[in-house]
């Protein structure tokens, strides 16, 4: 009597019985056999109610993925024309960039406080306006500031100006005989202190003249009333320059913009 046995173990889940073996004998394997082909059984049954739940999945959403799929086939010449130009760019994008604080700040000031507080400054406000997340790691970004200088002015004026009042003539020459010289007559702005009530005087009415004379007379005029106009101006002001222009590099590591040595 021969014991049967598994000449492959994994290739079955039974034993084959020996057509020799006495009924009595073969009734373990029976069992085992029946018992092992049980359990597979249930086995199959528990995946294939996945596999149905799968398949019903597949009948449900099959138009879709189908239309996804031609979509991709469609589209795809696009997709990697983009991506193609997305690599051919990204060198560009990644270039150092300018830009401008956009306030002056005072020189003075400026290089009152400690290097790392002036860093520090221009880093908040990046992190405010510029946000280190929105760009690629080793960005560099030139922060352009512009330090502007205070001075005194002081501006001096001073000028004066001497009127004589004396006239613009140096005199006439007359010449008449007894009796016959008629009066000399020239019109003045003097009125005597009667302005828009008295007419102009005569301006001879001034002058050293002779009611007579046979011989030519020179007749001149002296001026009065001379006075010094006198002018000045004194005024202090600030003068407010743009002294210097600095520009400061930052690069953006790890999410955080840091100054680039």
């Amino acid at each position: 009597m021969s014991i049967p046995v598994k000449l492959t173990p994994t290739c079955s889940n039974i034993f084959l019985i020996n057509e020799n073996l006495c009924l009595a004998n073969s009734l373990n394997i029976i069992n085992y056999n029946v018992s092992s082909l049980s359990s597979a059984l249930g086995f199959l049954e528990n995946y294939q109610a996945h596999w149905s739940n799968l398949y019903s999945t597949f009948q449900t959403y099959s138009a879709i993925w189908i239309q996804s799929v031609t979509n991709v086939q469609t589209f795809s010449s696009n997709w990697v024309s983009f991506s193609n130009t997305v690599i051919s760019l990204s060198g560009d994008w990644q270039k150092p960039y300018t830009i401008f604080y956009p306030q002056m700040l005072e020189i003075n000031s400026w290089y009152a406080e400690s290097p790392t507080d002036r860093n520090d400054y221009i880093i908040n406000w990046l992190n405010l306006n510029f946000s280190p997340n929105n760009y690629n790691d080793k960005q560099i970004i030139n922060v352009t500031v512009y330090l502007y200088e205070e001075q005194l002015v002081s501006f001096n004026f001073s000028r004066s100006y001497d009127e004589s009042c004396t006239p613009n003539c140096t005199g006439v020459s007359v010449s008449c005989s007894a009796g016959s010289c008629p009066g000399l007559y020239q019109g003045c702005n003097h009125h005597g202190g009667l302005a828009g009530v008295k007419g102009c005087d005569n301006v001879y009415s001034y002058c050293s003249q002779q009611a007579t004379f046979s011989a030519p007379q020179n007749v001149s005029c002296v001026g009065h009333g001379g006075r010094t106009l006198s002018v000045a101006l004194n005024q202090n002001s600030l003068d407010t320059h743009v002294s210097q222009t600095i520009n400061i590099p930052f690069i953006n590591t790890n999410n955080n913009w840091v100054l680039k040595q």
